[in-house]
């Protein structure tokens, strides 16, 4: 026992987890695999073996003395985060106990490298958020960080009722510790909200789902607001005001609609990329004058700077009322909104004043 112990050792100083597995199953002669908590397969020897990952999963909840497998589970700072198991390993149950410490100890190192990289990324996103830094220079540094700000992302941002350290407890990437890689999207921590910065495909709605679901069970009052598709660190600053906007409209997922560019002003004390986020909100109508040589954009800002009158209006811009009026239907249709509350109103003006202007974002860029 103490020759396939110290075997063990020298596997986990050597080769990691998947060493620690095979030394476990060269020492019992048992099959041997390593789960995580979704029933994933993170090693296993020898690699082929078939496993019944539900009875697995039972048996490291309730051990069965009269099972044929044997299961622990491995705990990091009393978190759940793997499943060691073993099929017939006899009186070799000792050296599983060790094997669990080593895997235990081999994860909680690796935790803590992927613990320096969250902090340094969190940093840099606190950065760009708050304009402590260039465009150029958070380009830079993300790229450092194994991400492409010239792809198409998306930014969540999940807030709760909860104490602090409980937001900080979000979940890690197990998956990510093991093939020592940056996480496929950035997570972190900034300014009491879990902000993610995730590619634009169909995963984005499931993330935020998932996301949601943590934030419900460690908190009240749970939401997460997903921002539109944008590219570059400028697009990324506006997304994170986006999907704060969205956020704070209520629980649940909330999706970006009239960003309230009033609201966030007086939200937040970080300079907001009022540009950037006054040509999303207008999105629809810029694109459409582009496309099809219309002017829904200068008709609005006429009709709003004339005080929503008709005839105001249609004199400024030298055409009949009842085109102003089918203008204006287009208008609504392309937003998804009216354009006669209060809010809306005080929103639109605000962005077309931005656009007019030329008001750069608040990074200068």
């Amino acid at each position: 026992m103490d020759n396939e112990l110290w075997a063990l050792i020298r596997a986990a100083r050597q080769g990691g987890l998947q060493a620690i597995v095979a030394a476990l199953h060269q020492g019992t002669g048992a099959s041997t695999a390593l789960f995580d908590l979704n029933g994933n397969t993170l090693a296993a020897a020898p690699s082929r073996t078939l496993w019944d990952y539900s009875r697995v999963l039972a048996i490291s909840l309730d051990p069965d003395p009269e099972s044929s497998v044997t299961a622990r589970r491995v705990h990091v700072e009393n978190e759940p985060v793997a499943i060691l198991a073993a099929a017939t390993i006899g009186n070799s149950a000792r050296l599983l106990e060790a094997g669990v410490d080593l895997v235990t100890l081999e994860v909680g190192r690796l935790r803590a490298r992927q613990e320096g990289r969250r902090e340094l990324t969190q940093h840099v996103i606190e950065d760009l958020v708050h304009n402590r830094v260039s465009l150029q220079e958070s380009s830079t540094r993300l790229r450092s960080l194994g991400f492409d700000p010239n792809r198409r992302y998306r930014v969540l941002l999940g807030q709760a009722r909860m104490r602090r350290e409980r937001l900080i407890s979000v979940p890690w990437n197990i998956h990510a510790l093991l093939s020592n890689q940056h996480e496929p999207f950035i997570r972190v921590v900034v300014e009491g909200r879990i902000f993610m910065l995730v590619p634009d495909d169909p995963m984005v709605d499931r993330i935020a789902q998932y996301l949601l679901r943590h934030l419900q069970e460690v908190g009240s009052e749970a939401s997460v607001g997903i921002s539109t598709a944008y590219t570059g660190t400028g697009g990324i600053r506006a997304g994170y005001f986006e999907a704060l906007s969205a956020s704070e409209s209520g629980t649940g997922i909330q999706y970006p609609s009239m960003v309230d560019l009033g609201h966030l002003l007086t939200l937040t004390t970080t300079a907001v990329p009022v540009r950037d986020i006054a040509a999303a909100a207008l999105r629809p109508l810029l694109d459409y004058d582009a496309g099809h040589g219309t002017e829904l954009v200068r008709t609005l800002h006429a009709f709003l700077t004339a005080d929503r009158s008709l005839n105001a209006a249609a004199d400024a811009l030298f055409i009949h009322r009842n085109t102003l009026r089918y203008r204006l239907r287009q208008i609504v249709d392309l937003l998804g909104h009216g354009i006669d509350g209060t809010r809306q109103l005080s929103n639109l003006w605000l962005a077309l004043q931005a656009l007019e202007t030329g008001a750069p974002a608040a990074d200068g860029d």
